[in-house]
């Protein structure tokens, strides 16, 4: 327990220090989305004397202003002109906006032209009645609608345009407008962040309520399991873990016994580790799909890409180990007369077994990642890697953070499984 206990303290640091921060960063999402947060709660203005809108009439100004900001698509809002009351209605055109045709027809043969929510100029286009008739051709699928009485330009200052100037002396009024009260979400900033659906940095207690339900998502006899996925894979990790070991100690005893051969091959070994394994794993299993194996339930991609990772730092700290002996105990054994084989079984060996389980460990927490690899890329239903996978993809944000932390555990369970071996081959040697 005392091993551990470091462990658990940085794991507490880091939430502590981290956790804080990611939500700092989370913050100008909750900006972003205040905008659509504020339309989910709005209040309708309704004056019995009513309220004239800001600007002149003077027979030329079409621009007026709301007293506040008001909502764009509004059935319930009125505006007077006098005592004639405006429509706020878009006309499509009739035609199909295909990137070639420049002529339109629209229901009335009057009224403002808009093109993608920006209001053109009469240079724009030329009316004939109901014809508009573009100078230039609009884009294709490009958004073409015509108000007959007003237009609103800008919601956010509740500026509208109307269609045509009223008379000098006019008063242009309103009685009944809607506007944003207040987000549905909160009164602030804060307010609203915490109370969003769904965030990449989910919250403790989101996370707390998912587990259960998650662990009894699937029956246990369903391969879809989790608790049987992380089998899988802890399955899958230690065949590679035995692979990798097994070539890393053949490699470094080759190496520490003939030089050249290590010349000639670590250089290699270490240019193995550059390629990426996002792009080996997909030819390995084109490979073992020609030799006509299931690559969607065998353990044999998992094992083979995780041995490809792990088998290096074994190799590395194996070798140092090996030639980690005084040279005073290597000239005792030769006064002895030892044989070379008895020189390594009984004086480099022993030393060897310590560094050996040194990069064992260091390779747990690679092959574990390579296996998660292996079973995305090979659409493996069985292990943690689909589970991970198939989450994202589902934007499951908080079981997605429940398999991270269960594949956290499993690296920490898998490299104390290592350091039992260790205590059990190289009692001598207590870690």
């Amino acid at each position: 327990m005392k091993r551990f206990l470091p462990i658990l303290i940085v794991l507490v640091v880091l939430i502590l220090l981290g956790y804080p921060l990611a939500l700092l960063f989370g913050l100008p999402l909750a900006r972003r989305d205040m905008k659509d947060l504020r339309k989910w709660e709005k209040e309708t203005i309704s004056l019995s004397d009513g309220v004239a809108l800001a600007g002149q009439s003077d027979g030329s100004n079409t621009v007026f202003t709301y007293p506040r900001a008001i909502v764009e698509n509004d059935d319930s809002r009125t505006l007077f002109v006098n005592d004639s009351s405006l429509i706020y209605k878009a006309e499509r055109p009739e035609e199909r906006v295909d990137g070639e045709r420049a002529d339109f027809h629209f229901e009335s043969d009057h009224g403002l032209v808009v093109q993608d929510g920006v209001l053109l100029s009469d240079g724009d286009y030329v009316r004939e009645q109901n014809l508009i008739r573009f100078r230039q051709t609009p884009p294709r699928n490009a958004q073409l609608r015509q108000y007959p009485d007003y237009f609103v330009q800008d919601s956010e200052r509740g500026e509208v345009v109307l269609g045509a100037a009223p008379e000098t002396g006019a008063r242009v009024w309103t009685d009944s407008y809607t506007i944003y009260a207040r987000p549905a979400c909160g009164d602030t900033l804060m307010a609203c962040f915490f109370s969003l659906p769904q965030h990449p940095v989910p919250f403790p207690h989101w996370i707390a309520a998912r587990v259960v339900p998650f662990f009894q998502k699937f029956p246990l006899t369903d391969e879809r399991n989790i608790v049987r996925s992380t089998l899988y894979t802890s399955l899958g990790t230690l065949s590679s873990l035995a692979l990798g070991g097994a070539v890393g100690i053949i490699l470094a005893v080759l190496f520490v016994m003939f030089r050249p051969l290590e010349r000639a091959l670590l250089p290699w070994t270490i240019a193995s580790q550059t390629i990426p394994i996002i792009a080996l794993v997909p030819v390995l299993l084109l490979v073992l799909g020609n030799f006509g194996i299931t690559i969607q339930t065998s353990l044999l991609p998992t094992a083979i890409i995780g041995a490809y990772i792990c088998f290096f730092p074994v190799v590395v700290s194996t070798v140092k180990g090996l030639r980690a002996i005084d040279p005073l105990i290597l000239d005792l054994m030769k006064s002895y007369a030892a044989k070379p084989l008895e020189i390594f079984w009984k004086v480099r060996f022993p030393a060897a077994v310590p560094f050996f389980f040194t990069g064992l460990k260091l390779g747990t927490a690679a092959a574990l990642v390579g296996a998660l690899v292996a079973e995305t890329e090979s659409n493996n239903r069985r292990g943690l890697g689909f589970q991970i996978l198939g989450q994202v993809q589902s934007g499951n944000v908080a079981d997605v953070w429940i398999l991270l932390i269960i594949s956290g555990l499993l690296g920490v369970g898998l490299v104390a499984f290592v350091g039992l071996l260790q205590r059990l081959f190289a009692p001598w040697e207590r870690v």
